[in-house]
């Protein structure tokens, strides 16, 4: 899974404390981390999906990412094999999104 480095790993444990979700993530499931991640950058604006390939008319087992933070799109040019795949570059790229506003 990746890991949040910078402010943006700071202010995740802020945010989890501030919600009481705090728990030690080092020894959460993915799923479960992940969940709060998503859930962390909806809440400073970043918004992540990780849909299906979709080239107008056939859908492909093959995933990608979308991210919107301020009127700005992001899309990836890499396709994943599975949702969790694009999920982690998603976070990814969100962290290195966030460290960049702050």
């Amino acid at each position: 899974m990746g890991v949040l480095t910078g402010k943006c790993e700071q202010d995740f444990k802020k945010y989890l404390c501030d919600k009481s979700y705090y728990i030690g993530t080092e020894r959460l499931a993915y799923s479960f981390l992940a969940t709060l991640y998503v859930e962390f950058f909806d809440s400073v604006k970043i918004y992540i999906s990780t849909p299906p390939r979709y080239d107008g008319e056939f859908y492909f087992e093959m995933f990608e990412y979308h991210i919107l933070n301020n009127g700005n799109g992001y899309v990836t040019d890499t396709f994943f094999k599975d949702r969790k795949s694009a999920l982690i570059a998603a976070i990814e790229k969100s962290n290195e999104i966030y460290n960049k506003q702050c």
